[in-house]
């Protein structure tokens, strides 16, 4: 969880406002990540948390969270690939990228400055 979304969950959770986590549950388990120590801060003072994986749900059980906390919602990525699959079939005025089978798109979080080594 990046510094923004957890500056929200906090002011909110001290102005007693409740708080539901979207994709809570996915760890790194590397707590030299300040993404991972926000999430984890995260995860124990929202009211609600969904979880998209049942892989997700039972982390957050490991680290205490309070089984009627938590909805298991599917993977809102995921989600919106299938719902946008059409769509990006149609036509469209923009050049499409000509992909060859050995490549692919990769998400990944890094920590602040860049320290993945991509740029």
């Amino acid at each position: 969880m990046r510094g923004n979304g957890f500056a929200g969950t906090l002011a909110a959770a001290k102005l007693h406002i409740r708080v539901g986590h979207v994709e809570a549950g996915f760890v790194s388990f590397d707590r030299t990540m300040p993404e991972e120590i926000n999430r984890v801060v995260a995860d124990h003072i929202s009211d609600l948390l969904f979880a998209p994986t049942e892989t997700a749900r039972q982390n957050l059980l490991n680290e205490g969270i309070e089984d009627n906390k938590i909805s298991v919602t599917g993977n809102t990525i995921v989600d919106a690939v299938f719902q946008n699959l059409d769509i990006s079939k149609e036509e469209s005025e923009y050049p499409r990228h000509s992909w060859h089978s050995t490549e692919g798109l990769l998400p990944r979080h890094c920590p602040p400055a860049g320290e993945c080594g991509f740029s």
